[in-house]
């Protein structure tokens, strides 16, 4: 499964991706610049440890907008799934025809598919968080 993810650094940090086969983004700046990275693997995790940074990570179906950050993403043909272990994010849907934005809590998850506003957010047991990370170890 591929999916097509753009992630665009406002800041002077840049967020870690994983799995490490993934070409490594490299910093933007605030004029915009954009790089867009192709996956193979239908997780991915995301995560930063500079509170100065703030990025976003654009699927098929939604935008993911980001700081301080520990977050997973997976993405389907029609749905992508956002489970966040870390800090607070926000997320929406990525056509700016569909209203709707939720903020997502630390062990809290989300879905966003085509044409529809993301889900209401629900907990993550300790249970899928394990095996979120071990799904996404490096």
């Amino acid at each position: 499964l591929r999916f097509r993810t753009l992630i665009r650094s406002l800041g002077l940090s840049v967020p870690r991706m994983f799995p490490p086969t993934l070409p490594s983004p490299t910093p933007y700046s605030a004029t915009a610049q954009k790089k867009t990275i192709t996956k193979h693997k239908p997780l991915s995790r995301y995560f930063t440890q500079l509170d100065d940074s703030r990025f976003a990570v654009i699927t098929d179906q939604a935008r993911i907008n980001a700081g301080l950050s520990d977050f997973f993403v997976s993405a389907s043909g029609t749905t992508t799934e956002i489970a966040n272990i870390g800090p607070s994010l926000s997320t929406e849907n990525i056509s700016q025809f569909i209203v709707g934005r939720v903020a997502l809590g630390t062990n809290q998850k989300t879905n966003v598919a085509d044409k529809s506003p993301p889900s209401q957010p629900f907990a993550i047991t300790p249970e899928q968080r394990r095996k979120y990370l071990k799904d996404a170890e490096i």
